[in-house]
C-alpha cells in the first residue's frame, strides 16, 4: 500500500473525530445553557424576601447544587438550618476543560474561541444566617479573546447579583435608589474583565425580573460571542445608564449652585 492513500486516510479520520467532538461539544453546551436559563428563571420569582432555609435548599436541589460542607464532616459542622451556604454550578464542558496544567489550559481555550465554542458559567451562592437568607450572589459569565487597552487575549464578560438582607455597600449613599445600585468598575484587579454589577437589598418592591434579565443565546451562538451588556444583560444595561445620567445631572447641579 502506498504512503499517500494511508496519510488520507489518517487525515479524514482525523477531521472526522474533531467534528464529531465540535458537535459533541456544542451541543452539551446548548444543554448546559438551558439548565442555566431554567435557574435564572426560577431566580426571577424566588422569594428573595422571606427564604428561608427549606426555600434555599430546595432551590439548590432542583438545579444541581449542594451545600458547602466538610467531606468528612467534623464538629462543628459547618451546615445546619439555621447557618449554612448553598452552590449552583452550571457550565459545559468546554469550561471544564479548562482545569487543566494553565499553559495546556490556553491552548485548549485559544483552540475552543477560535472554533466557536466559548466557554461559559452561570452560578449562584446562598448564605443562610439564623435560619433566614442573608446574601446572595449570582454570577453570569463568558470567556472569549477580547482587547482592553493594550491587552488583548483572554477575557470574561461577567454580570453579577448581589443582595443582601438589610443593606450594601451603596446603601448609605446620598443619592436616590441606593438601595438598588447597577455598576461598572473600572478599576479591577487581575486579569482583564469586561464586569457588569448589580447590587440591592432584599425588599418587596425590588425589581427582581430586572435584576435576573439575564440574556444567554450569546453564549451558544458559534460565529459571535457576548459582545456587550447590551446583548447580556438588556434591563440592568439600560438601568446603569440611567443611573449614570442621573449622577451626572446630580453633580452638575451641586456644581451650579457652588
Amino acid at each position: 500500500m502506498s504512503t499517500t492513500p494511508r496519510i488520507k486516510r489518517v487525515l479524514s479520520v482525523t477531521v472526522a473525530l474533531l467534528c464529531l467532538l465540535w458537535l459533541l461539544l456544542y451541543l452539551d453546551s446548548v444543554h448546559e445553557r438551558r439548565k442555566a436559563e431554567r435557574l435564572l428563571s426560577d431566580l426571577r420569582a424566588f422569594p428573595f424576601t422571606v427564604a428561608e432555609f427549606s426555600e434555599v435548599r430546595e432551590l439548590a436541589i432542583r438545579h444541581g447544587g449542594n451545600a458547602l460542607q466538610a467531606a468528612p464532616q467534623t464538629p462543628p459542622f459547618p451546615c445546619t438550618a439555621r447557618d449554612c451556604n448553598f452552590e449552583i454550578v452550571i457550565r459545559p464542558l468546554a469550561t471544564r476543560l479548562l482545569f487543566v496544567p494553565r499553559r495546556l489550559s490556553y491552548v485548549v481555550f485559544i483552540a475552543l474561541n477560535y472554533s466557536g465554542i466559548r466557554p461559559w458559567a452561570v452560578t449562584a451562592s446562598f448564605e443562610l444566617r439564623k435560619g433566614i437568607l442573608q446574601s446572595s450572589r449570582t454570577s453570569v459569565a463568558q470567556y472569549r479573546v477580547a482587547r482592553s487597552g493594550s491587552y488583548e487575549g483572554p477575557m470574561q464578560i461577567e454580570y453579577e447579583v448581589n443582595t443582601d438582607r438589610t443593606s450594601t455597600r451603596y446603601s448609605d449613599a446620598d443619592f436616590p435608589g441606593s438601595d438598588y445600585v447597577v455598576s461598572r468598575p473600572y478599576a479591577i484587579t487581575g486579569e482583564p474583565a469586561d464586569i457588569l454589577r448589580l447590587w440591592a437589598v432584599q425588599k418587596p418592591d425590588t425589581p427582581w425580573k430586572r435584576a435576573f434579565d439575564a440574556r444567554l443565546d450569546c453564549f451558544t451562538t458559534v460565529l459571535n460571542g457576548c459582545s456587550d451588556f447590551r446583548q447580556l444583560a438588556p434591563s440592568s444595561w439600560a438601568d446603569c445608564e440611567a443611573m449614570g445620567k442621573m449622577l451626572r445631572e446630580l453633580q452638575r447641579r451641586e456644581t451650579t449652585q457652588r
